[in-house]
């Protein structure tokens, strides 16, 4: 899937690998993430399957950088990814409900006050969501070609963020009341 992320952002603007990174950590890295070295990484694989070309860029008070944009094969492969329907549905791996799940075996005054704080964090996950997420979307469609026709699916894929997030706090909100009540 990292693959497609470059092709798509390459496919708005010639880019940096670091410029890719915090692109991905604004955007996609909310419900799709890869580290650095993984951008690199595949970056190296996509130049060599000819998706992508680079150019350095020199410059003089600090390292030359290498600046990588989208071949046409490049449109074509992410058109091809694109037009293919997802017929997969996604697996749910989570930290928390398998730790919710083996909690039987620990202090329930512990796992309620592990429950308020994961509460907290998607609290502040979901005003980021409505704040910052949004401003990002905002100033990047005002760059991008066609960015009012792209604000559309990216204000979309923000709308399910925040839309997941007020499902979770709506459930840990019950569930700990729940083992609130076990304790009483």
């Amino acid at each position: 899937m990292l693959k497609y992320i470059l092709l798509g952002f390459l496919r708005l603007q010639p880019s940096t690998g670091y410029d890719l990174h915090t692109h991905m950590e604004a955007s996609t890295g909310h419900f799709w993430h890869a580290k650095l070295s993984q951008i690199y990484t595949t970056l190296k694989k996509l130049e060599a399957e000819n998706l992508i070309w680079s150019e350095v860029e020199e410059q003089d008070d600090r390292p030359d950088k290498r600046i990588y944009h989208i071949t046409e094969q490049g449109q074509t492969a992410l058109e091809n990814w694109l037009g293919q329907p997802n017929t997969d549905m996604d697996q749910l791996k989570s930290t928390m409900l398998l730790r919710l799940f083996l909690s039987g075996f620990a202090d329930l005054e512990s796992v309620i006050t592990e429950l308020k704080l994961q509460k907290a964090m998607h609290e502040k996950q979901l005003q980021l969501y409505r704040t910052k997420s949004q401003q990002v979307i905002d100033d990047a469609s005002q760059s991008a070609p066609d960015g009012d026709y792209h604000k559309i699916f990216w204000d979309a894929t923000r709308n399910f963020g925040e839309h997941y997030e007020i499902m979770v706090i709506a459930w840990l909100t019950e569930t700990i009341e729940m083992l609130t009540n076990v304790k009483e």
